[in-house]
């Protein structure tokens, strides 16, 4: 079990296009919500929520302090502007302890280049992350796929055929293929492949889009 990362947060009464406000003097808005948790509106400092995004991602918990109370929570949405990609708002998933809940965690491939070299093919990463079922204190950081086992051009690597995680399920499809390999140069659509060389993801795992990145 993972330690949690700590966050502490101020309440917040600013809501709509006013947050400009905070973002101005280095306040990031955000809101913390759950199945059994009304919204809580909060602000953070930004130098150590941009700390807590890097060290937490979307797969370690954070335990978020708002005044005398602390709520265990994920990462579970970071809006960022479309062209300076500045942090806008994060949204704080409020978990039970005790409960499973679904997770997206990132999908990262090893000896990519030698298997190519082999093949005399390409490497082509079909999922870039995979639905995984858990305890919050049991969610994974990454699975590893080692892209050796492909043997010859068109052979596949199915959810059924990743690595067992402990006091982890795969919840996506067993049939899902997750990588294949094909000849080289041909044209794919798939995302590019990720290795132990790219360095590490973005830790804001989950985003979304909005027409108006102004908060509600």
């Amino acid at each position: 079990m993972s330690e949690a990362v700590v966050l502490q947060a101020e309440p917040r009464e600013v809501i709509g296009k006013q947050v400009k406000q905070l973002r101005a003097v280095g306040q990031i808005p955000g809101v913390i919500y759950g199945p059994s948790q009304n919204p809580v509106h909060i602000m953070m400092d930004w130098p150590q929520l941009r700390a807590v995004l890097i060290r937490a991602g979307g797969t370690n918990l954070v335990d978020v302090k708002v005044q005398d109370q602390t709520y265990t929570t994920l990462i579970r949405v970071v809006d960022r502007h479309p062209v300076r990609r500045d942090v806008l708002h994060v949204d704080f998933y409020a978990v039970n302890l005790n409960e499973t809940i679904i997770s997206s965690i990132p999908i990262e491939l090893i000896n990519v280049e030698s298997t190519q070299g082999r093949l005399r093919g390409q490497v082509v990463q079909e999922a870039p992350t995979i639905e995984v079922e858990s305890l919050p204190s049991d969610i994974p950081s990454k699975v590893i796929v080692d892209v050796s086992v492909l043997k010859a051009i068109g052979d596949m690597i199915h959810v059924s055929d990743l690595p067992a995680l402990e006091k982890v399920t795969y919840a996506s499809d067993p049939h899902m293929v997750v990588v294949r390999s094909v000849y080289e140069g041909v044209d794919t659509e798939a995302e590019e492949v990720t290795t132990t060389d790219s360095g590490p993801a973005e830790p804001e795992r989950i985003t979304r889009k909005k027409e108006d990145f102004e908060e509600e």
